[in-house]
């Protein structure tokens, strides 16, 4: 009888090590009928099950395990991962958290559950767990990949490139290690040490197709657009359906300026992998881009996908445009600040269209700005609870359910105003230097957050000769701590009037602006904030800017107050400068009256 459950042991771990998983998980059964105290065989059936997805069955086999023998932590840690797999998160974690309580080599266990609460977006409770595996056993370089992902998602990009420089160093071999190193460096703008990585990956794997496409994205980053496109063809060449580098082609074109073509490897993209959200965005920005508005709304709309925004309220119906009069309709704000202003207008049109109540939510920063706006009934920050409402929809989604084209888009500017009164701080700051002088405010610094604020930014070093104009003073409106950084490193720091620090929300901000005579800023919420004001503002912009400011033209179809300054070539701000200086120079001592026309667009008298 022994002899005969011995031979059947052995000939079920054979079929299950072959994969014959149905026929090893019987012959368990019929071992654990005869000696149902054979807690290895319960649990070698328990891993079969698990095999076959049969995870209710499993954990009930491997709940028996664990009361014969509990102190294993495998069986606790596969009784997490059946949990987890039947999505039974809190039953999970229970039993993972036994699992690495327990003593032995619990790094499987460790990972599993670092697995777990980087689903719960418990990201720091995950990197500890991670490096706990990394320490029971540091020649598993998954264990390290894990540990610098859960890094990177807490923007720690700095120990991220540490953990993967160290896994990197111990093991030059893995291709999959310096892949992550060279993105840690991407995040970091260490852009030429990524490509250099990447290099080092394609002179040992040459038709690593995704490694062209990434090698493309770190050029184009760079401004080296022929090396660049030679990347991006290669990955295509290496594999034609390569939906991801037809995405990545485009962008590069896009960047060129050649939007034809980008709009082609775009279209491309999409037709190859039509569930492709990236690549639809980007071809709706790009047709953007183009001024064709009636088309790239539609494209625009999947922001909320590539941004893994979320709905106010998942269980509301989506407002698709039709008339919903007497219903409470909720809009929130689900991009950065500037787009949050740029949109805002549209809120008039949406009330009119929807004939519906219509309640705002948006950043807590900008509650100031909006409060007392007629154009919404109810306003709240975002996080706030607010009453019960019938639809909802996304402020960015409502430019092309309203059918916004450019030559419409300056309607209603200006449409915010400034009723609030200067600290006394702060207006006395703005009294200093010469009476007479023009009051320029300034913003060179972007939110470093922002994927491409390291193009978009200009470094406040670059604005020094600005300051050599003698018939004007500048005003810094900068808040954020690595835009103001910059000011104690430069000479004429005395020329430059520093509010930022003084500065609370965007409301105050606001009232600021209404008392200067003129806005120079990068691609930033203050250059929406003074168009949306009605105030002159120059914006400064890269030599591809974001689709909202077009290519070619010097004023900007939203906002008639804003005058565009543009790279001519990547990264060549001087250029930007210069253009600025003159322009002052010809500015009349006293700036132009801005008054509404009855169209409500803006007109300079």
């Amino acid at each position: 009888m022994v002899d005969d459950l011995a031979t059947l042991l052995q000939s079920a771990m054979n079929e299950q090590r072959r994969g014959e998983i149905s026929p090893a998980i019987e012959k368990y059964r019929q071992i654990v009928a005869a000696c149902p105290e054979q807690w290895d065989v319960l649990y070698l059936q328990g891993t079969a099950l698990l095999q076959l997805g049969r995870h209710a069955e499993a954990i009930e086999i491997f709940e028996k395990v664990a009361a014969l023998r509990p102190q294993l932590a495998d069986v606790h840690n596969n009784i997490g991962v059946a949990y987890q797999a039947l999505g039974n998160l809190e039953r999970a974690a229970r039993a993972f958290e036994t699992a690495v309580s327990l003593p032995g080599e619990i790094d499987r266990a460790c990972l599993n559950f670092g697995r777990l609460k980087e689903q719960l977006g418990s990201f720091a409770e995950a990197e500890a767990l991670y490096r706990r595996a990394t320490q029971i056993k540091p020649s598993e370089r998954n264990y390290w990949l894990h540990l610098a992902g859960a890094l990177g998602k807490q923007n720690k990009w700095i120990e991220a490139e540490v953990v993967l420089r160290q896994a990197v160093e111990s093991d030059r071999n893995n291709l999959d290690l310096g892949i992550n190193l060279a993105y840690a460096l991407i995040q970091r703008e260490q852009l030429e040490e990524a490509a250099d990585v990447y290099l080092h990956v394609l002179a040992r794997r040459p038709d690593y197709h995704e490694v062209h496409a990434n090698l493309a994205f770190v050029r184009e980053r760079q401004g080296r657009f022929e090396e660049a496109l030679s990347s991006a063809q290669r990955a295509i060449e290496l594999k034609p359906d390569y939906a991801e580098g037809y995405n990545n082609l485009g962008t590069i074109l896009r960047s060129m300026h050649r939007l034809d073509d980008a709009l082609w490897a775009l279209q491309k993209a999409v037709e190859l992998k039509p569930t492709f959200a990236l690549a639809e965005f980007n071809l709706g920005t790009t047709q953007l881009l183009a001024g064709d508005y009636a088309h790239g709304w539609t494209g625009y709309r999947q922001y909320a996908r590539v941004g893994e925004s979320t709905p106010c309220d998942s269980n509301l119906p989506e407002w698709d445009g039709s008339p919903i009069p007497g219903k409470r309709l909720l809009v929130f704000a689900d991009q950065g600040f500037g787009d949050t202003i740029q949109f805002a207008r549209l809120l008039i049109d949406c009330r009119r269209q929807s004939a519906a109540r219509i309640v705002f939510c948006c950043q807590a920063p900008l509650v100031g700005l909006f409060d007392g706006w007629t154009e919404v009934d109810e306003l709240f920050a975002t996080g706030s609870n607010t009453a019960p409402c019938d639809f909802q929809v996304s402020l960015a989604t409502l430019p092309g359910l309203l059918g916004v084209r450019v030559e419409t888009a300056a309607a209603g500017v200006p449409y915010l105003h400034s009723h609030r009164e200067l600290r006394s701080e702060i207006a006395t700051m703005l009294r200093q230097g010469p009476v007479d002088a023009l009051r320029v405010g300034l913003v060179w610094q972007g939110n470093p957050v922002q994927r491409r604020d390291v193009v978009r930014s200009c470094p406040l070093r670059k604005l020094l000769p600005l300051f050599e104009m003698p018939a004007s003073k500048f005003i810094s409106l900068q808040t954020a701590e690595r835009g103001r950084s910059q000011i104690s490193e430069i000479e004429p720091a005395a020329r430059l009037v520093d509010i930022g620090n003084a500065l609370t929300d965007f409301s105050e901000t606001a009232a600021v602006i209404s008392a200067l005579d003129l806005i120079i800023t990068v691609d930033t919420a203050t250059a929406h904030l003074a168009g949306a004001l009605g105030r002159p503002v120059w914006t400064m912009l890269c030599h591809t800017p974001d689709w909202r400011w077009h290519l070619h033209r010097c004023d900007s179809p939203w906002y008639p107050s804003m005058r565009l300054f543009r790279q001519p070539k990547w990264g060549d701000w001087d250029s930007v400068v210069r253009e600025i200086q003159t322009c002052l120079q010809r500015r009349p001592a006293h700036p132009p009256e801005i008054k509404s026309s009855a169209r409500g667009a803006i007109v300079l008298k």
